[in-house]
């Protein structure tokens, strides 16, 4: 286990570039330089002081070993494990093409559009990832080191009004609460990240058949439901993008689905899987068998529309792959934007509502505190 964490470590680099290594390798295919030769040249390149790059070795290292020991002689098999196991499935169409260089730049195409894809989701995670940290931090200093000071001498009538009130419960619950609170939010979040590719059956599929719009307004009472939606829409995104690479090299759709099903994680398979049983049934229904929860709203309606057009299906799923990118960007961004602002806003106004609350429980403590008030209280006491 440490020695595969080792090498994952060691091939991030490598992955973020892997596009331009598919373009070199499709340009090797066309000059007709053999694969040994390439790569041979390749890490020659990578350990040179003035070119070295020890990511791009690492990957390289792992490739030739492969074609050393002689295990396959399938292109997949030989560069496929220095590779992201997301490219696996597109690989798998190369060792069939007739024109390799056209399906490498094909390859490093849709790994751009998947880069600016995930690229989009970060950035827009980002700015609330590092604004809501900051704004409970600052909230539980204020309620640990501030308030308890206050909170001593100040007297009963401080707490009085609704907003002191609010703010000493929200300050004496973040005291008692909130480092377990915290524990068990990105506990949470891990166990739902994790589930995102496995968890399937009736109750994600119900879940996955709200409307984007409507989750985007049940965001503040049902957060999951968006995370939801642009899992699929990502993952549909990276679907048509194998499709295409692989239709384009001759395979049939079913022989795609069913190589990419074969790769894919769970949640993908577990969908694929009703996808291919309603073609094997209804062999002419493309749109009904993809109609079934794998693709949002948004993207069937290109899809049909397209199909209205164009009799021919695989050339209408060649051109999503190629197209369709930009459509899951907009959809994608649209509702991380969303996402963004209501996380961004939850942050605002936590700093908000304790800087003002703590600014009213000074004014009301300085009243109280005020010889008139000190008077007022003395001369209402009862004569004993």
């Amino acid at each position: 286990m440490l020695a595969g964490l080792v090498t994952w470590l060691k091939l991030q680099s490598f992955w973020r570039s892997r596009a331009e290594f598919y373009e070199e390798l499709a340009a090797a295919y066309a000059a007709n330089e053999a694969l040994r030769d390439f790569l041979n040249e390749e890490l020659r390149i990578s350990m040179t002081p003035a070119t070295a790059n020890g990511s791009r070795a690492a990957a390289l290292r792992i490739m030739r070993s492969r074609l050393a020991g002689g295990e396959s002689v399938r292109l997949s098999t030989i560069i496929g494990p220095a590779l992201p196991p997301a490219d696996s499935m597109m690989l798998a169409a190369v060792d069939d093409a007739k024109d390799k260089p056209a399906l490498l730049r094909s390859i490093a195409q849709a790994v751009r559009e998947q880069k600016l894809l995930r690229s989009l989701v970060l950035q827009k995670s980002v700015p609330p990832m590092l604004l809501l940290p900051g704004a409970f931090g600052f909230a539980y200093i204020m309620a640990t080191q501030s308030l308890p000071v206050i909170v001593k001498i100040a007297p009963a009538a401080v707490w009085e009004t609704g907003l002191n009130g609010y703010v000493r419960a929200f300050a004496t619950f973040l005291s008692d609460h909130g480092f377990t609170t915290l524990v068990c939010v990105v506990a949470i979040a891990m166990a739902f990240s994790r589930a995102l590719p496995r968890w399937i059956g009736r109750w994600r599929s119900r879940l996955e058949s709200v409307s984007p719009g409507t989750a985007l307004l049940l965001f503040p009472v049902c957060p999951f439901l968006v995370p939801l939606s642009i899992f699929r829409d990502v993952q549909v995104g990276l679907l048509f993008s194998a499709l295409a690479v692989m239709l384009r090299s001759g395979r049939t759709l079913t022989d795609a689905l069913t190589t990419i099903r074969r790769n894919a994680q769970p949640w993908m398979r577990w969908h694929l899987r009703k996808v291919l049983q309603h073609l094997e049934t209804n062999p002419t229904e493309y749109r009904q068998a993809f109609s079934r929860g794998l693709m949002s709203p948004v993207l069937l309606s290109r899809l049909s529309s397209q199909m209205r057009t164009n009799p021919n299906f695989d050339a209408v799923l060649v051109r999503l792959g190629l197209e369709g990118s930009v459509e899951v960007r907009k959809v994608v961004e649209r509702q991380m934007s969303v996402i963004n602002a209501v996380l961004l806003s939850v942050g605002g106004a936590v700093i908000v509502f304790m800087m003002v609350g703590q600014l009213n429980i000074s004014q009301s403590l300085t009243e109280e505190l005020s010889p008139a008030k000190q008077m007022q209280r003395i001369q209402q006491r009862p004569s004993s």
